[in-house]
């Protein structure tokens, strides 16, 4: 899901789209689509490093959050 949330996907998907001012995108043109896959040893790498960034995010958000409680009102 990670790869349709992409600017590469968004731009090949361009190229399939039909002629419509919106852009549509046939059901068959999207399944003749053809999706990069790498090696599973791969992708659980990926898996990793996103899990990571995301828990990072999770963390300064929480930390951002904590300071803002307890700062003085006066500020």
């Amino acid at each position: 899901m990670m790869w349709f949330s992409r600017r590469e996907f968004d731009r090949n998907a361009w190229y399939y789209t039909d002629a419509d001012v919106r852009g549509g995108l046939p059901w068959k043109s999207f399944c003749d689509m053809q999706l990069p896959i790498p090696s599973i040893s791969k992708q659980r790498e990926i898996v990793k490093e996103y899990n990571v960034i995301q828990n990072r995010i999770a963390l300064n958000q929480a930390a951002h959050s904590k300071t803002r409680r307890n700062r003085p009102n006066d500020l």
